[in-house]
């Protein structure tokens, strides 16, 4: 039996079975107790007396009893946060884990655009470092500061990182999230023609009539655009040819 006790001695969790909750070694023990302590991987420290901290790649034992002892993000300097967005740019997966197990909050920028690092790895299509970023706390819902105001989705959807847009959505994001313009990753990706990014998007029920501008919806974007594929591929999942003729009638069809 495996028991995770805190420091004030309440059990965090008894497993008798690791193999059945799919617990090899410490970083997925951390991972299953997650949402029972509140706190991702990179704040816990799992502790075995005479031993002292054990590193995430230590393989575990059944009969074992570790406490829990859950760390505060550190004070970051300037340095230090730019070293992640710098990782998350580049795609650094080594090097952004090894920054966020210090641990430090995914979600403070010294970007003057206001971009934090999920935006940076977003817009690269830094899949790694992206699930790093969210496994790490990293917020979806942040808009950076210059227009056009966007989330990383915003960002994904631009740059045509299907890939991201599907973790994502995976870790909860909203499909149909506005940025500041009031637009959606659905019209970006109709806008620009980007397929992987608007069939992903459709998948995960993102609304195809969502109105933009008073008028616009994805269909009128992407036939303004010239996307013959998009047009298809919305009219298909149920998108409404002449909704934005029915809102702007002085619109040339």
């Amino acid at each position: 039996m495996l028991r995770v006790l805190r420091v004030s001695g309440t059990e965090v969790a008894v497993l008798e079975n690791l193999e059945a909750e799919g617990i090899t070694d410490v970083r997925s023990l951390k991972r299953y107790l997650e949402p029972r302590c509140s706190a991702t991987r990179f704040r816990q420290r799992l502790v075995k007396d005479q031993v002292g901290t054990l590193d995430d790649a230590e393989l575990l034992s059944a009969r074992l009893t570790l406490q829990l002892i859950l760390v505060p993000f550190t004070s970051a300097s300037r340095q230090e946060v730019d070293e992640l967005l710098s990782a998350a740019k580049d795609g650094w997966s080594g090097q952004a884990e090894q920054i966020l197990q210090r641990p430090q909050d995914p979600n403070v920028t010294s970007d003057d655009a206001g971009h934090m690092p999920l935006h940076l790895a977003a817009q690269g299509g830094h899949l790694e470092v992206a699930r790093l970023l969210l496994e790490g706390g990293a917020r979806k819902d942040l808009l950076s500061r210059v227009a056009p105001l966007d989330a990383p989705m915003h960002l994904a959807a631009l740059c045509n990182r299907a890939e991201i847009i599907q973790e994502l959505l995976e870790w909860g994001d909203i499909p149909d999230r506005l940025n500041g313009l009031r637009m959606t990753a659905l019209h970006i990706s109709a806008e620009h023609g980007h397929l992987p990014v608007a069939r992903c998007l459709i998948r995960g029920l993102a609304d195809v009539n969502r109105v933009f501008a008073g008028y616009a919806t994805p269909y009128s974007l992407a036939k303004e655009g010239w996307h013959i594929d998009m047009q298809q591929l919305l009219v298909q999942a149920g998108a409404d040819r002449n909704l934005h003729l029915t809102l702007n009638p002085d619109d040339d069809d």
